[in-house]
């Protein structure tokens, strides 16, 4: 793609020779007209040789459009309000031009299937938007002269995006719609009931409340609306009144308000099946009647935050889907279908889903909704995501896989099945897939029933070692025995919304090849494993939140150390694994058949450690609590069933706790002075400590991010590494402020002489 360009010195000869290598049939327009004056022009087929006598003194070229020129489509945006509402409702693409009086007014695309061209104009006949499509269809191109004398120029000169033809029909005609109702929208006064009325007509014909409120919301504030803002609370106001059976206005009330031409004109583009009055035809409706009368044996029903679902019966099995799902949309064409022995209109189908929709969230029971793992009386449920919509039954007695399942979970894109898992396996087959020495195996096996565990917090393994360690592979190892997906590992997300997106849509978060973690990602992973409330702005509302609350298992792998603050260091598992040797490398076919032939039995085994978990939990009582006493507890309980004992586990924890204590400070700028000063023991207050530590760093150290610019700073650094520092046997005591200042020392201390808190965390 080039930058946007403000002139051209390219002849029209030298551009016309750079079209057709394009594949583009071009067309001679003479100068100071806007289309061709050959005969026959549509026909026209200029060739290499002919450019030179075509092309000269003057003239312009035009590029014929449609199959000519492989599929290409132009859409012509004549009205300003089509050009400023452009980007919201057409295909991003690589290929526009225009003029200096008329930026971005030509938008290109290649069709992958035929469309019809289209005209779209006001009520005085002025056009709006063009659909321009072959045949007998041309547009005149850079380096040409528009007939006002301005030269036209490519804005964007890369590859036209593939766009289906019904698609881009259907984007053309909104913004066509749009673009009309910016010019009828009223003055102030009447534009509530405006907003109402145009809510009710497009939700009553199966629009969803946000794309409906991100059509008037542009409309309004493209129109200068005041209250732009405002319009997606009257529109949620329709959508409840229609939910609930009650009275909305309409087309018909928009016909008084907008006048009969506009609504006629914006119906027709926007396909809402009108007459001149405003009233819905009665075919759709019909169907959508039938649609919901199929649906009757459905159990519909929404979620604590409101969500509408239904309950389906298919085959032997129940399967739990969202009214506006894909599966159960497809469920009920089928069913239609079958009953009809034709396909319902999608009209009809939205129509259905708004009235189910409705039944769901105001006739229907509040009932959870799971992904992947949940807990019922005691009991653990693991879905298997298989075809049969199976879980395994998970209880102090041991494990089944069941075909009616108490609980409901819901499928998400990506999500793999599990293997039926096999009983009479042993989790120490699981060596064998993995680069981890014993005690590195041990807590990796612990972490992995932790996520088998529906209630954290969890602990967060962390994955170290050079490249060639196998990673990768062991993460993607880890999550497959709990929450197998496409995308098993995932890069760094961006902001808080994708990490909130990737925990609604699976119960595992795994993140791959991540560098040191960013300070607020730190912070939201933190949260994730403890638990805590996340919320992010609903799209097309301002006062609309999307949340999310709950914990979810995370693994992560780097080369680097990633995780380099404190709150996050305490709460991983840091398991080191070393590079393989050429000699010990096997095929990554090889690896993942081997793996696939035992994950059945592996589950299994680890399958009876949950189990065993379960019953020993109530019995088991630490004599310190360590920071993660929940998944200590849990670990130790599983122990036995694992073949190593809980003091065992209990030593090898505390061990890896150590050394995230000593990354958190060795990490922080300030922490390896501190060493320094407890070793030789130190004492005085917090300015003289303050003064201490720049003269022991060089500039350089001084300059990092981070290091304390302030007497307050280093108090509050002291706070940040003061667990840290007493987790290795560093004391530090403050005293009584005096008039010099806060007193401080710090020394070396015997490790585990301080106390330790035993309450949970």
């Amino acid at each position: 793609m080039t930058s946007t360009t403000t002139t051209s010195t390219t002849s029209t000869l030298d551009a016309a020779r750079a079209y057709l290598k394009r594949g583009w049939a071009v067309v001679p327009i003479p100068p100071g007209e806007k289309g061709p004056a050959v005969a026959g022009w549509p026909d026209l087929r200029v060739t290499v040789e002919d450019l030179p006598r075509q092309f000269a003194n003057g003239v312009g070229v035009g590029i014929i459009l449609g199959d000519a020129s492989g599929g290409l489509v132009d859409v012509d945006l004549d009205a300003p309000e089509a050009v400023l509402l452009a980007s919201t409702f057409l295909p991003a693409t690589n290929l526009m031009h225009g003029r200096p009086g008329k930026s971005g007014s030509h938008q290109w695309y290649r069709l992958s299937s035929a469309v019809q061209a289209k005209q779209f104009r006001d009520l005085h006949g002025r056009m709006l938007v063009e659909l321009r499509t072959g045949p007998g269809q041309q547009t005149m191109v850079p380096p040409s002269r528009h007939p006002s004398g301005e030269v036209l120029r490519w804005e964007l000169a890369g590859d036209p995006e593939h766009v289906d033809g019904a698609d881009l029909h259907r984007a053309v005609s909104r913004l066509a719609a749009a673009a009309l109702l910016v010019r009828a929208w009223p003055q102030p006064g009447s534009r509530h009931e405006t907003t109402l009325a145009l809510a009710g007509a497009l939700q009553r014909h199966g629009w969803s409340e946000d794309d409906t409120c991100g059509f008037v919301r542009v409309i309004a504030e493209a129109a200068g609306d005041e209250e732009a803002r405002k319009r997606p609370a009257d529109i949620r106001t329709t959508a409840r009144r229609l939910a609930a059976g009650q009275p909305a206005t309409g087309l018909p009330m928009l016909v008084k308000l907008l006048g009969k031409d506009v609504v006629e004109r914006v119906a027709e583009w926007l396909e809402l099946h009108t007459r001149a009055n405003g009233a819905a035809t009665a075919g759709p409706q019909k169907q959508a009647d039938i649609l919901v009368q199929l649906a009757g044996d459905a159990g519909f029903f929404h979620t604590p935050d409101g969500s509408p679902y239904a309950s389906i019966r298919v085959g032997d099995h129940r399967e739990t889907w969202p009214v506006r799902s894909r599966g159960f949309t497809r469920w009920l064409a089928s069913r239609y279908f079958a009953q009809e022995e034709t396909a319902p209109s999608t009209q009809a189908i939205q129509d259905a889903l708004a009235v189910l929709e409705g039944r769901a969230l105001f006739a229907g029971p509040t009932i959870p909704v799971f992904v992947r793992l949940a807990e019922l009386g005691g009991d653990i449920f693991l879905d298997l995501g298989d075809a049969e919509w199976r879980a395994v039954h998970i209880t102090r007695a041991g494990w089944q896989v069941v075909n009616e399942v108490p609980v409901r979970f819901r499928r998400t894109a990506g999500m793999l099945a599990l293997p039926v898992p096999i009983p009479g396996g042993s989790v120490g087959e699981l060596r064998r897939f993995l680069n981890l020495d014993e005690s590195a195996f041990m807590l990796f096996v612990s972490t992995l029933i932790a996520a088998l565990r529906p209630r954290g917090p969890y602990p967060i393994p962390i994955l170290k070692g050079e490249q060639g360690s196998a990673k990768s592979t062991t993460a993607r190892v880890w999550r497959g025995f709990v929450d197998p997906n496409t995308a098993a590992l995932r890069s760094s997300p961006r902001e808080e919304r994708d990490l909130v997106v990737s925990a609604k849509n699976g119960w595992i978060l795994a993140f791959d090849n991540l560098s040191p973690v960013q300070p607020w990602l730190s912070d939201a992973l933190c949260r994730l494993s403890s638990g805590g409330g996340y919320g992010t702005r609903t799209l097309f509302t301002d006062e609309d939140e999307t949340l999310f609350s709950g914990q979810r298992p995370i693994i992560l792998n780097g080369i680097t150390d990633i995780a380099v603050r404190p709150d996050l260091l305490d709460r991983a598992v840091i398991l080191r694994l070393e590079p393989i040797p050429e000699d010990r490398r096997i095929s990554e076919e090889e690896f993942w058949t081997a793996f696939e032939e035992a994950r059945p039995r592996i589950l299994g085994a680890v399958l009876d450690a949950v189990s065993a978990a379960l019953k020993a939990l109530p019995t088991v009582r630490l004599g310190r609590h360590p920071r993660m006493a929940d998944f200590a507890r849990w670990s130790v309980a599983a122990a036995p069933a694992l073949g190593w004992s809980g003091e065992t586990f209990l030593k090898t924890y505390a061990k890896t706790r150590t050394e995230s204590h000593e990354l958190a400070i060795e990490a922080a700028p300030i922490g390896p002075h501190l060493l320094e000063l407890a070793e030789q023991g130190w004492t005085g207050t917090v300015g003289d400590l303050y003064k201490a530590l720049n003269d022991q760093a060089d500039e350089h150290q001084r300059r990092q991010p981070g290091w304390p610019k302030s007497v307050q700073a280093v108090r509050s650094a002291l706070q940040v590494l003061g667990a840290d520092l007493r987790a290795i046997g560093v004391e530090v005591q403050r005293g009584r402020r005096t008039k010099t200042g806060v007193p401080v020392t710090i020394r070396k201390n015997r490790v585990g002489t301080t106390s330790s808190s035993s309450t949970p965390s």
